[in-house]
């Protein structure tokens, strides 16, 4: 059975902030290995603050401005030694831009003059990109709601893909995550309300390909340059225009290659899920995105046999690590939650059929929110939609 882990083990706490399923998975593995686990969950997190595997501190979301709602918390976990781990973007700045107010007993990667916040931001992702040699999409900014002609360069260029500047902020401000945008009225109507809530817009053309042309891998580079985790995986299915919902460890090198390039260049140290699509058309690769934090499908890695939580827990903490062991390829992670709707509209368009569904299952080797020996977040995820079914 899943327990939080006594504090005599002499292992720093691991902290959690806005936790995730990948930091769920995190929690679980390394409460098994007796470290003591706290997670600052505010609404959106509550469900894995249900685990098991560690305490549940509820805390606000973070605020914009001077508000610090996670402070006293963070600070009362600084009595002793412990490592930060991020599960959203929102969590991430938060670290960055107030590491100096965080009590040094509590390690994180993200400091203030780190990379974090430079490749969190998608302008000055791109600089970087562009600079260490790895192709991107063609892409433009709009920031001013008044620019009729970017608009209407953004119409002319439909179908395309619009995503904030800063995804938390997009997503803080309203459904302003990432979209792909089908026609002309899409695009105005998105591209309209964004600007009007004062969230700064990327507009990028579609790359051709499905789901599984997504490429990602997951880097965890040190400040002597050193990676003590890599590894890889595709998408086999995607929600919300590429989050993926099944994912499979696949070896994928020339991804792997891109993603050191763009993290040598950046001088980024940390964890960093780095994500291509490789273009139906002409095979190249294009960067999408660059998470520096514990992605959602992260579990993936763990089911491949690469010990990554661990890795990343005892690099975080100073601990040493050996060598890496070989990926397990063919490893799945499902986010039944997400994935569950996904399957449905597929089936709604004819795209797979119920069987096709429970096949593609075979090789999943961690499920996500669902755990017979830890059920609790998976009885919070259900009843969070089932009232949301009931509200309908």
């Amino acid at each position: 059975m899943v327990r939080p882990a006594d504090t005599v083990t002499g292992l720093p706490r691991l902290v959690l902030l806005e936790p995730n399923d990948g930091c769920l998975t995190m929690a679980r593995r390394l409460a098994l290995r007796g470290v003591e686990v706290v997670a600052l969950c505010p609404p959106t997190s509550a469900w894995v603050g249900r685990s098991r595997a560690l305490r549940e501190i509820a805390v606000g979301p973070v605020a914009d401005g001077a508000d610090r709602p996670w402070l006293p918390a963070l600070t009362a976990l600084g009595d002793r030694p412990g490592v930060l781990v991020s599960g959203s973007d929102a969590a991430s700045e938060f670290i960055a831009t107030r590491r100096h107010e965080i009590p040094s007993a509590l390690r994180s990667f993200e400091s203030v003059d780190g990379a974090h916040l430079a490749l969190m931001q998608k302008d000055t992702m791109r600089a970087v990109a562009e600079e260490a040699g790895v192709r991107l999409p063609h892409t433009f900014r709009i920031d001013a709601p008044g620019d009729d002609r970017l608009v209407d360069l953004a119409v002319a260029a439909a179908p395309c893909v619009a995503k904030p500047v800063l995804g938390h902020v997009g997503r803080r401000s309203g459904d302003f995550a990432t979209r792909l945008l089908p026609d002309a009225d899409a695009v105005r109507g998105h591209l309209g309300a964004a600007l009007a809530a004062g969230v700064d817009m990327l507009v990028s053309e579609e790359i051709p390909g499905p789901a599984t042309a997504l490429e990602g891998v997951i880097s965890l580079r040190t400040a002597d340059g050193r990676y003590p985790l890599e590894g890889s995986r595709r998408k086999i299915r995607a929600y919300d225009h590429g989050v993926g919902s099944l994912a499979e460890a696949t070896a994928l090198p020339e991804a792997m290659a891109l993603a050191r390039r763009l993290l040598d260049a950046a001088n980024y140290v940390g964890l960093a899920a780095t994500e291509f699509k490789r273009h139906a058309v002409t095979g190249e690769l294009h960067l999408i995105e660059v998470n520096v934090r514990v992605p959602q499908n992260f579990g993936v890695y763990d089911a491949a046999g690469l010990d990554a939580s661990w890795r990343v827990y005892a690099t975080l903490a100073g601990l040493p690590v050996g060598e890496q062991p070989p990926a397990r390829e063919g490893a799945r992670v499902w986010l039944p939650q997400h994935d569950l709707h996904v399957v449905r509209g597929l089936r709604r368009r004819g795209e797979i059929t119920v069987t096709q569904a429970v096949r593609s299952l075979a090789g999943v080797r961690n499920a996500g929110v669902l755990s017979w020996r830890d059920p609790g977040p998976a009885w919070a995820v259900l009843r969070s939609e089932w009232g949301r079914l009931r509200r309908r």
